[in-house]
């Protein structure tokens, strides 16, 4: 799926994308930070920059294989 979070700067080093990018899914889904980050772990699945301001949730297994390219590298431009 693709989440809207605003402010998102591509920086992999920073941990506020992904921070507020778990706050985001966490209140859509009606959790909180700490459930969302078990239902990621549980569900072998991580936060991807897409784009601009978006993320998408994909399997681990590509995600080691997209790293931080794509939308994270572009904000990063």
């Amino acid at each position: 799926g693709v989440l809207t979070v605003p402010g998102l700067t591509g920086d992999p080093d920073d941990r506020a994308d992904y921070n507020a990018a778990v706050e985001q899914l966490a209140r859509q889904e009606g959790m909180t930070f700490r459930e969302c980050q078990e239902w990621l772990d549980d569900n072998d699945v991580r936060l991807h920059h897409y784009g601009g301001d978006e993320m998408q949730i994909v399997p681990e297994r590509l995600h080691g294989a997209l790293g931080h390219q794509g939308g994270g590298k572009k904000l990063r431009e």
